[in-house]
């Protein structure tokens, strides 16, 4: 899921001018959009989206797909220790 901020920002240096379109992703797996992308929002506005999600699908994708990033998470050496993937 990606909920950016976005129009100007003139209190903040750091965020002064900001883009983007609210998303919600998925790996891009079998059975899944090629893309990654379940649903999009227009661009630069704010808005609430929305998507059905098939967890059994989640699921089997987690287990079965190509893109197994849980079962790699060890090898993951930039990342702490303390932190563990969602289940």
């Amino acid at each position: 899921m990606q909920s950016p901020t976005v129009g100007d920002a003139p209190w903040s240096p750091a965020v002064d001018t900001n883009v983007g379109a609210a998303a919600i992703y998925a790996p891009p797996d079998i059975g899944l959009p090629e893309d990654g992308v379940l649903a999009i929002g227009a661009m630069n506005a704010p808005a609430w989206v929305y998507a059905d999600l098939d967890l059994g699908r989640i699921r089997a994708v987690r287990s079965g797909g190509q893109q197994l990033n849980n079962l790699h998470w060890e090898e993951q050496k930039l990342i702490p220790a303390s932190v563990t993937p969602c289940a």
